[in-house]
């Protein structure tokens, strides 16, 4: 597997042992009151906290720049779908929760592109079904999950949005570990495929 392909579980590990760090370092934090980006204020915890998301989204637009740049038929589509979610998370970071409306416009459009890049991996995956499938159900349940502060359940939405980022990770960790994959010559090498497949036919 080239090298590159590690971006894609390296950066989810990386954005969730920041968040984690935070809140061990943020002892009024509250799952059910707070949002993850209360994080990105105060003394201690903000600098982790901020610096993993930006680290985290860089490393996912270096993932998805390898995935556009190595890969074709649906590996290359997947790189588009996550070409947006990288520099949004990024900027979550740098426009922390004390930028007020930037952050907040930022923190939307990041949950919004990882519910796009699910449907559309669906989509484009729709032939394997069983693999469509998980990713719809996977996007439901983060889906739902925002029900909980609307319907008041919890006050906050640290909760949505842990979950909706697990579901984010997942994804990721599914690209990263997907076999079957078009390096830039494979064209050169002769390998025939079908319109969006990934996999090389098996001789």
């Amino acid at each position: 597997m080239p090298s590159w392909r590690w971006l894609g579980i390296i950066a989810p590990a990386v954005t969730f042992i920041s968040v984690f760090v935070s809140i061990c370092l943020c002892p009024g934090f509250s799952w059910t009151d707070n949002a993850l980006s209360d994080l990105g204020v105060g003394d201690g915890h903000s600098v982790v906290f901020n610096t993993g998301l930006i680290a985290g989204g860089l490393l996912v637009l270096a993932f998805s720049a390898g995935l556009l740049r190595e890969s074709s038929g649906e590996m290359r589509a997947a790189g588009r779908l996550a070409s947006p979610i990288g520099p949004l998370l990024a900027c979550v970071g740098v426009f922390s929760e004390r930028f007020g409306t930037v952050h907040l416009i930022f923190s939307v459009l990041y949950f919004l592109s990882l519910a796009v890049a699910f449907v559309g991996s669906a989509v484009v995956l729709r032939h394997s079904g069983r693999t469509a499938a998980c990713l719809l159900a996977i996007a439901a349940a983060a889906a739902l999950s925002w029900l909980l502060p609307v319907l008041g359940f919890v006050r906050g939405v640290a909760i949505p949005e842990v979950i909706s980022s697990a579901a984010g990770g997942i994804w990721l960790a599914y690209l990263a570990l997907r076999p079957g994959w078009y390096g830039p010559d494979s064209r050169q090498k002769g390998l025939n495929r079908e319109e969006g497949d990934c996999f090389p036919q098996q001789k």
